[in-house]
Formats: structure tokens, sequence, C-alpha cells
């Protein structure tokens, strides 16, 4: 496993490649990511509420938008995305979404070092925990760890602002 100092330094390294290689693709200017979250997740924690990592995902351009990038710092870190999702906001300007609009939910189980690299327009949502038990089976604090970076266009920069979903029966 990577030291500390290491791991932040390849995250940094792996986001100014993928930052290069996304501006040579598309033409447009992805700057090489300055910021890095790392995320924890301890104890019992329950399902995190389904959004998107862009503000406002109907302004994503719909061929190229902006990127997430998660690396998983331990085994078992678990992502439910909706694939395709993306569609739904060329049709809507708001985050009021009919569940029947979207796809199946399909759970992605990360092994330490992956790394899953999402369109911020897509809605996902981090997993529970899952309680672990020892050899004699007390419960063992769980922990999960992971590491974020935007990757967005140009001068485009929002931070902290995601487009919290909110599921409803049928179109506003």
């Amino acid at each position: 496993m990577l030291d500390e100092v290491g791991a932040w330094r390849a995250v940094g390294e792996l986001g100014a490649e993928l930052a290069e290689r996304l501006t040579a693709a598309s033409g447009i200017l992805f700057p090489a990511p300055g910021d890095i979250a790392h995320l924890r997740t301890t104890g019992n924690c329950g399902v995190q509420p389904a959004h998107t990592d862009a503000w406002e995902p109907w302004l994503q351009h719909k061929d190229l938008p902006s990127a997430s990038l998660i690396i998983a710092l331990q085994d078992n870190t678990r992502v439910t995305v909706y694939p395709g999702s993306h569609r739904v906001f060329r049709r809507r300007e708001h985050c009021k979404v009919p569940r029947g609009d979207v796809g199946r939910p399909v759970v992605l189980t990360l092994s330490q070092g992956s790394a899953l690299l999402l369109r911020q327009d897509i809605i996902h949502h981090g997993m529970e925990t899952v309680m672990e038990e020892d050899e004699v089976g007390k419960a063992l604090t769980v922990q999960n760890d992971r590491l974020l970076m935007y990757l967005f266009q140009g001068q485009m920069v929002v931070k902290n602002k995601t487009c919290v979903i909110e599921w409803v029966e049928r179109e506003p």
C-alpha cells in the first residue's frame, strides 16, 4: 500500500493525466485539478442521497461534461450509479426526477486503488456501510476512505454544490 503522501501524489498525477487526455480528445481545456478531497465514512452510515456532482446538470455539455474521479483507498467502496440518467436533464431544468425516467441502479464495488470516472451530470450515491464482524462475532468499527476530485472544463469551478435528486411520482 502506498504511504499517505505517495497516495496523494499519485492521485494528483492521475488527475493531471486525465485532464490532459480529456483536453486532447475534446479540444476543450480541462485544467489539471488542484483540489483533492478525502472522504471518510465511519460507523453505521446510511445511504447517501442520490445526487449529481454538477450543481446544475442541465447546463453540462451533453457530449463532454465535467467529470468526477473517485479513488478507493480501501476494498469494498460501494457506489450506486444510474446508467443513462444524465439524459433526464436534457428535458428538465430542475432536480425533481420521476424514478421511472432513469434506468435501474447498478451497485459498483471498488477494490483498493481502483478509480471510477463519472460524468458530473450522472445520478449516483454512496452506499451504506456494511458492518463487519471479527472471528468471534464481535462487531468491528467500519471505516471507508476514498479520494474525490473534480475535472472541470475551462474556467468552470463550482465547489461543494451538488444537485440532490428529489424522486417524484411524475413530472412536475
